[in-house]
């Protein structure tokens, strides 16, 4: 007899360890995953598209689970996020997931858990343990579909099984399976690279070349599965920043966004894949910077030129809506809670630390890179929108001020202002528990733009994150910090670490992914920083 559950009149679903169907898996378990292998839609094109459409394509309008998902909660080693979308512009009928110890079967149902029906995004409010999120882009109108469950109260170092449903009349379902983390002193491996992009039109599930297409994003997510090194994939996987340049096809976006995720599903159903927010997750719509609708008159026509022209909570809309992540606890000035811009996870003996650099970067890394060329006449896009030429979006201090400290020549909360930098300010109570915290050993920070580079011609390092981070990070001790925008040929390999926790170390492998070139690497004091990503040299936006 199989158990369910629904979300409740609350939409708040309890997931305990007393109900789940409980297995002998062992813990060194790494590629069973059930007879159930995530592969990629393949395009059905024979040749090559010129180049990035120029209007809006249709999404399908079919329900089938795809972009399967996994995600740390704040203790790995007892909660996963269990995420995955539909295809398009179709809400999935009655989507459900089903968990246990044993592969899913007829015989072995596991614990089915039910979503409740989807809502459009709103990040003043909490998640349900089990929520179903829509988000409509504001240039092309298009509303796409997310599905999110949080499991908590699992055993550490186990396997679990999963699959997911649309719950249609003749149900689709996808599946895999994970390992929770080992709790307390363990060894283990993680990897880490940024500026992923999307696979060339060959190996994209629309068949379609976007503005940032590339073979090596297919490879790099290859790679995280099959690091080549004889040792196995990774326990999890860092994504520092600049994920698919969604941002670049204004007419597209969720289109670019349904690529990205069918490619990294390959890697990320099997295991949690945690990212940082980049520079190009920041997208243009017509939205205040807060994420309400703009109200300039006019119309939507008149937004841009009003400066509404964000798509969704500080053009964050599509990364929040896809990605659930652990919860900082913090709610913004605006009334907004900022859960998932930046977090923290520990891992065995290390705590995990993701920032968003935009915050506090001085180059306008959001800049529009599309409309570039002077006396252009105004983007106008799907559903009427105007982006004047020159418009950008920089999010330099969304979450708050900081200040010129002359003596230190550093960068600190602004609280004269009233509205002091919260980002910073957690870091500093992050960092600091964490090292008055005996079971943590080692920590690591990951984030999108870097403090130092090796790079001399293309985009470098910010001051902005040496003067506001960087004496925090000395303060405290930080062991290992990845950053990835670093163009100029030193972003390039996956790194893989396996943590050293005795000596505040840790051994790093670059591995290149599609040629010979090793991952750059900077000394920073006598710790280490290193810039990763993905893209070749002929496919690189900074």
């Amino acid at each position: 007899m199989s158990e369910s559950s629904t979300g409740g009149s609350q939409g708040k679903a309890t997931f305990t360890r007393r109900r789940f169907i409980i297995g002998t898996v062992g813990v060194s378990a790494v590629a069973a995953l059930g007879g159930t292998v995530v592969r990629a839609p393949r395009a059905a094109a024979s040749s090559p598209p010129s180049g990035p459409p120029t209007t809006t394509l249709p999404l399908p309008t079919t329900t089938e689970p795809e972009q399967l998902l996994l995600t740390w909660g704040s203790d790995p080693a007892r909660e996963v996020t269990v995420s995955w979308n539909a295809p398009g512009t179709v809400a999935q009928p009655a989507p459900t997931l089903a968990v246990s110890t044993k592969p899913i079967t007829a015989g072995n149902p596991g614990w089915l858990i039910k979503l409740p029906d989807p809502k459009p995004l709103d990040v003043t409010q909490r998640y349900a343990d089990a929520a179903s999120v829509s988000f409509t882009d504001e240039l092309n109108g298009q509303t796409t579909y997310f599905y999110h469950v949080q499991l908590t109260g699992l055993e550490p170092g186990t396997r679990y099984y999963y699959q997911v449903s649309d719950g249609a009349a003749a149900p689709s379902t996808a599946g895999a399976s994970f390992e929770t983390a080992p709790a307390g002193r363990a060894k283990f491996r993680f990897s880490s690279y940024g500026d992923l992009a999307t696979p060339s039109w060959d190996l994209n599930t629309s068949g379609n070349i976007w503005h940032e297409s590339c073979d090596n994003s297919w490879y790099a997510v290859t790679a995280i599965e099959n690091p080549g090194d004889g040792r196995g994939a990774p326990l999890f996987h860092l994504l520092n920043g600049d994920l698919c340049y969604a941002n670049l096809d204004v007419d597209n976006a969720p289109g670019v966004w349904r690529d990205f995720g069918n490619n990294v599903a390959r890697s990320a159903a099997n295991r949690p894949w945690m990212p940082a927010l980049g520079n190009h997750e920041c997208e243009f719509g017509t939205d205040t910077r807060s994420g309400q609708p703009g109200d300039a008159p006019g119309g939507i026509a008149a937004q841009g030129a009003a400066g509404n022209h964000w798509n969704g909570p500080y053009g964050f809309g599509h990364y929040l809506s896809r990605f659930l992540l652990p919860d900082n606890g913090l709610t913004n000035w605006d009334g907004n809670r900022l859960r998932g811009n930046f977090y923290s996870f520990g891992v065995g003996t290390v705590k995990f630390i993701s920032l968003d650099a935009d915050d506090v970067i001085y180059q306008d890394g959001a800049a529009n890179y599309v409309i570039d060329t002077a006396n252009t006449p105004p983007e106008t896009t799907t559903t009427g929108a105007e982006i004047p030429n020159g418009t950008t979006n920089y999010t330099r201090f969304y979450t708050g001020g900081l200040t010129l400290d002359a003596s230190g020549n550093s960068l600190v909360p602004d609280y004269a202002s009233g509205q002091p930098n919260p980002q910073t300010i957690w870091l500093e109570r992050t960092l600091a528990d964490a090292r008055r915290d005996w079971s943590v050993d080692m920590i690591v920070v990951f984030m999108h733009q870097v403090p130092m580079s090796t790079s001399t011609s293309g985009n470098g390092s910010d001051l902005a994150i040496r003067q506001a981070w960087l004496p925090l990070f000395d303060k405290y001790e930080v062991d290992l910090v990845l950053g990835s925008s670093c163009s100029g040929g030193a972003e390039k390999g996956l790194m893989l670490c396996q943590p050293s926790c005795r000596f505040r170390s840790s051994v790093a492998l670059g591995l290149p992914v599609t040629e010979p070139q090793p991952c750059a690497a900077s000394g920073w004091l006598s710790r280490r920083w290193l810039p990763l990503g993905s893209r070749t040299a002929a496919s690189r936006t900074p």
